[in-house]
C-alpha cells in the first residue's frame, strides 16, 4: 500500500493539512485532559513519516520546526524580568549548576559503566542530561505564573545549562578534529561576550531609536522584531552556540521596549502560539520512530539508560535546589516539570555526535524517545504543580465598590493623542481584570453636532481597534452635551469608572482650559482616580520613570492603590524609578509599598519642596517620563503650589512625558469647613483689613501683624521678618497666600487684607487683590496644618467669600 503522504502531495493541502492538525490535537488531547503541547507531538509522530506517512520530515518541515524553536525562546526570553534576573541571580545558578554536575558526574559514570562508551562518548552523552527545552512554558504563563520565581530560576537555569552543554558539544568536536588549542578558548570566549554585549547593550538601543523615529504602525514593528531575532539567532551561531541562545537573549533585550498588554505584544504571542511553535512541536513528533523499540535489548538497554538517567538528574537537581532555597514541594516538582522536558539542544547535540562518530543509531533513536517521554512527563507535572500553586496564590478579592472596579473610561478627542492614552490605559488596567475599556467622546451640542459626532465615531472606531488587538475588551461610548466635563462625568456615574485616564496636547491654550476649568470642574464633582497625560515620545521606549511626591502626598486615602497601579505601569515599561520626595521617612516607609520589589529604585531627596524646579531640570534624561502624584482641593496633601505645578513643569520639559495622577478620594477624611455665612476658625474680623489700597506688600504684612501684635515687639519683629522674606503662594487667581509654622502663636491664626489695586508679587500673572495669612503653631502637626490650609482655599473658592467677610466684619462693628 502507497503511504498516504502520496495523496499529500500539494503545498496547499500539506498546509491545510497541519493547520487541521493544529486545530484538532489540542482539542482532542483537553478531552483525555493531556497537555495541548503532547496533543502535537502526538500527532505530529501520528502523520509523520514513521506512521501513518501523511507528511514528509522534509526541508520545509526542518525549516519551519526551526523558527518554531527559535520563536519558543524567543518568547520565553521575553517574559523574563531582567531586573529580578539581575537582581535575584542565586536560584538560577544554584539549579543551572546543580543540573549539569549532576548530569556530568552521574551521566558519564553511568555511559561508561553501563554501555561501555568511550569518555569522549560519554561526556558528550552526559551534556544531554544537562539541557532541556522550556516546551511547557506556555502552560506556566496560561496559568499566570509567568513571573513566578520557580519559572525565574527555570528559566535562568536553562540558559545556563543549555549554553555549558552545547559548549561542551564544541570542545569534543573540536576534540574529535585535534583542534582544541589556547586558540580554540580564546575565540569562544571572545565571540561569546561580543554575542552578550551586542544583544543586551545595542540591541536595546536600536530598538529605542526605531521605536521613536517610526509611527505607531503593527506592521514595521513586528517585521523589526522577527528580524531583529533571527539576526541575533545567526549571530549565535556565528559566535559557537546555538541559536535558540541568541534567541532567548533577543527576547530578554527587547522585553523593555514590549509591554505585556500592548498591540504588539499580542501579535507576537498570536503568530507564535498559533503557528510557528506548533510547528516545531509537530516536527519534533515526526522524528520519532516507535520501530525502533523493537530492534533488541542492547537498543533498550540505552533506551532505559537515558531516559532514567535524564529523570534522575533532573528530579536530582529540582529537589537539591529546592532544599537549598527552601521551596515547597509543588515549587520544587513545578521546577521539575519545567526543566525535565527535552527538545531542541539534544536533539542538535545527538545529531552531531552522531556524524563525528561518537554515538550510535542506539543513541540517536534513545534521544527522540527521550524528548517525547521527558514531554509527556513535564507537561504532566507542570499541568498539575502549576495549578496548585496558582490556586495556593492569595486570589484577587472582587471589588464591588466604585473605586475597584477595574472600569477605565478614556475621553478622546484627537487622533494624534489616541494611541498613546489607549496604550497608558492598557498599561494600567489590572492584567486580571475582565472589565472593558470605554473609549468616550463627548460631541459639544450646537449646529454642527452631527458633523462631530461622526467625527467621533471614526475616532473611536481606530480607538475599538486598538484595544481589541491587545485582547482587551472594549465598549465604546458616545455622548452629547453642552458641556464636555458634565458629559464625562455623567458617564463616570453611569457606569461606575474607578478610573478616569485623559490628555491633552500640551499647547498653552489647551493646557489652561485643562487645568483651569474642565479638570477642576472632573476632580471637584467625582472621587475616582484620575490620570491626566501629556505623551511625549511612545511609552515603550520609556527607560526610566521620574516619580514626584509633594509632602503629605501618601496620607491620601486612595494613595496605596495609586502606587499599585503605578507599579504596574513601571512593570509593564520595563523601566527604572526615580523618587523625588522631600519627607524622606515618610515616603521611604510608605510610598514604595505597591512598588514590587523587582523594579529597580534611585531616591533623590530635596532639602525643600521649592528645589524641584532645578532637580528636575539637573535629573531628567532620554526616554524619561514625569509622574506628578498630585491632590484635590481641600484635602489633606493639597497645596497651592499644586495648581500650577503641572504647567510649569510642562512649559520647562515641553520634550518630556507628563503624568498627573490624582489618587481616588473615596475614603479620604473631609476637611471641616465653615457654616454658610461663617468665617473659618482662625479668621477673626479684627484681623481683617479693607483699607489696604496703596500700601505695598511688606507693608500690608506689618499692618496685618499689627491687629494682634504690638508694633516693634519681638513677636511682631520676628514675624514681619519671617513673612517678608517667604515668596507668596498662589491660592486662586488674584488670591496670595503667606503660611508658616511660627512659635508665637498657640493656635491657627488667619490675617486678610484687601486692596483693589492689588498687591505686586514676583511670579503672578496679576496683582493680588487679596492677601491672606496663615500661621500655625511650631508644635502643630504637618497634616493639621494642611488641613487648615485646605479648609481655608475651599472657603476662598465660594462664590459669597467676599459678601461673608463684608457681612462678619460689619456684624462685630455693631
Amino acid at each position: 500500500m502507497a503511504p498516504l503522504s502520496t495523496l499529500v502531495h500539494d503545498p496547499v493541502l500539506i498546509f491545510a493539512t497541519v493547520m487541521l492538525i493544529m486545530l484538532i490535537a489540542p482539542l482532542v488531547s483537553t478531552r483525555i485532559r493531556l497537555p495541548s503541547i503532547i496533543g502535537l507531538i502526538l500527532a505530529g509522530l501520528l502523520a509523520g513519516p514513521h506512521a501513518l506517512g501523511l507528511l514528509q520530515h522534509d526541508k520545509i518541515f526542518e525549516l519551519l520546526g526551526a523558527v518554531g524553536l527559535v520563536y519558543l525562546m524567543f518568547l520565553t526570553g521575553l517574559e523574563i524580568n531582567l531586573n529580578e534576573f539581575i537582581r535575584h541571580p542565586k536560584p538560577s545558578l544554584i539549579y543551572g549548576f546543580a543540573a549539569f554536575l549532576l548530569a556530568l558526574v552521574l551521566g558519564t559514570a553511568g555511559g561508561r559503566l553501563l554501555l561501555g562508551f568511550s569518555w569522549p562518548s560519554a561526556i558528550l552523552l552526559s551534556s544531554l542530561f544537562a539541557t532541556n527545552t522550556l516546551m511547557t512554558f506556555p502552560i506556566v504563563s496560561r496559568l499566570g505564573l509567568a513571573k513566578h520565581q520557580v519559572v525565574t530560576a527555570a528559566i535562568g537555569g536553562t540558559i545556563l545549562t543549555d549554553t555549558l552543554a552545547l559548549l561542551a558539544l564544541s570542545v569534543m568536536v573540536n576534540w574529535m578534529q585535534g583542534s582544541l588549542t589556547a586558540f580554540f578558548w580564546i575565540r569562544q570566549v571572545l565571540s561569546l561576550v561580543l554575542l552578550v554585549f551586542l544583544t543586551l547593550w545595542a540591541l536595546p538601543r536600536i530598538g529605542f531609536r526605531f521605536f521613536r523615529l517610526t509611527s505607531p504602525d503593527g506592521a514595521s514593528e513586528f517585521v523589526f522584531i522577527l528580524a531583529a531575532v533571527f539576526l541575533t539567532a545567526f549571530g549565535a551561531r556565528l559566535a559557537g552556540v546555538e541559536p535558540i541562545v541568541g534567541a532567548f537573549l533577543a527576547g530578554v533585550a527587547l522585553s523593555r521596549l514590549i509591554p505585556g498588554h500592548s498591540p504588539l505584544m499580542n501579535r507576537l504571542q498570536f503568530v507564535g502560539q498559533a503557528l510557528f511553535i506548533p510547528f516545531f512541536l509537530i516536527s519534533v513528533g515526526m522524528r520519532i520512530d516507535l520501530k525502533i523499540l523493537f530492534s533488541g535489548f542492547s537498543v533498550w538497554m540505552v533506551f532505559i539508560f537515558m531516559i532514567g538517567m535524564v529523570l534522575l538528574v533532573k528530579w536530582s537537581a529540582a529537589r537539591l535546589s529546592g532544599k537549598l532555597l527552601r521551596y515547597t514541594r509543588n515549587a520544587s516538582m513545578l521546577l521539575l516539570g519545567l526543566c525535565v522536558n527535552q527538545a531542541a539542544a539534544p536533539l542538535a547535540i545527538v545529531l552531531v555526535g552522531h556524524r563525528i562518530g561518537l554515538f550510535t543509531e542506539a543513541v540517536l533513536n534513545g534521544a527522540i524517545l527521550m524528548v517525547l517521554v521527558t514531554n509527556l512527563v513535564g507537561g504532566w507535572l507542570t499541568e498539575k504543580y502549576g495549578r496548585l500553586i496558582s490556586l495556593q496564590a492569595t486570589p484577587e478579592r472582587p471589588e464591588t465598590d466604585v473605586e475597584n472596579t477595574g472600569r477605565t473610561l478614556v475621553p478622546v478627542s484627537h487622533p494624534d493623542t489616541l494611541p498613546g492614552l489607549l496604550d497608558l490605559a492598557l498599561m494600567l488596567r489590572p492584567q486580571a481584570a475582565s472589565e472593558p475599556i470605554y473609549p468616550l467622546y463627548v460631541a459639544q451640542d450646537g449646529v454642527d453636532v452631527d458633523e462631530r459626532v461622526a467625527f467621533g465615531e471614526k475616532l473611536l472606531g481606530a480607538a475599538t481597534a486598538r484595544i481589541v488587538a491587545a485582547e482587551a475588551p472594549v465598549l465604546p461610548l458616545t455622548r452629547i452635551a453642552v458641556n464636555v466635563a458634565g458629559g464625562i462625568l455623567h458617564v463616570m456615574k453611569e457606569f461606575r469608572i474607578s478610573m478616569l485616564v485623559i490628555g491633552w496636547n500640551g499647547r498653552s491654550d489647551s493646557l489652561r482650559m485643562v487645568f483651569h476649568t474642565l479638570f477642576d470642574q472632573i476632580l471637584e464633582q467625582s472621587l475616582q482616580m484620575v490620570v491626566v497625560s501629556r505623551i511625549e515620545h511612545p511609552l515603550n521606549t520609556t527607560r526610566r520613570i521620574v516619580l514626584i511626591l509633594p509632602p503629605m502626598t501618601e496620607r491620601q486615602a486612595g494613595f496605596a492603590t495609586a502606587i499599585n497601579n503605578l507599579g504596574r505601569l513601571v512593570v509593564q515599561m520595563g523601566a527604572r524609578l526615580h523618587l523625588l520626595y522631600v519627607d524622606r521617612s515618610a515616603q521611604e516607609a510608605k510610598g514604595l509599598k505597591g512598588i514590587p520589589a523587582t523594579v529597580a529604585v534611585t531616591r533623590q531627596p530635596l532639602s525643600v519642596w521649592n528645589d524641584l524646579m532645578p532637580a528636575l531640570s539637573s535629573t531628567l534624561q532620554e526616554g524619561d517620563i514625569m509622574v506628578l502624584f498630585s491632590a484635590r482641593r481641600a484635602r489633606t496633601a493639597w497645596q497651592p503650589s499644586l495648581v500650577t505645578l503641572p504647567g510649569r513643569i510642562s512649559r520647562a520639559h515641553p520634550q518630556t512625558s507628563l503624568l498627573v495622577v490624582y489618587p481616588s478620594d473615596f475614603s479620604e477624611e473631609k476637611i471641616e469647613e465653615a457654616p454658610s455665612g461663617a468665617l473659618p476658625k482662625g479668621l477673626a474680623p479684627s484681623r481683617i483689613l479693607f483699607d489696604l489700597e496703596g500700601f505695598e506688600a511688606q507693608d500690608a504684612i506689618r499692618l496685618l501683624l499689627e491687629t494682634m501684635f504690638a508694633p516693634a515687639s519681638p513677636a511682631w519683629n520676628a514675624l514681619n521678618s519671617v513673612l517678608c522674606d517667604m515668596p507668596p503662594v498662589e491660592l486662586a487667581a488674584g488670591m496670595a497666600l503667606l503660611h508658616s509654622h511660627v512659635g508665637e502663636v498657640s493656635e491657627p491664626t488667619i490675617f486678610l487684607g484687601v486692596s483693589e489695586s492689588g498687591f505686586a508679587f514676583e511670579g503672578f500673572d496679576q496683582p493680588a487683590t487679596y492677601l491672606l495669612i496663615l500661621l500655625s503653631p511650631t508644635e502643630r502637626p504637618p497634616d493639621l496644618h494642611l488641613k487648615t490650609l485646605a479648609g481655608l482655599a475651599r472657603f476662598a473658592r465660594k462664590p459669597d467669600f467676599m459678601q461673608t467677610i463684608k457681612e462678619a466684619v460689619a456684624g462685630a462693628a455693631s
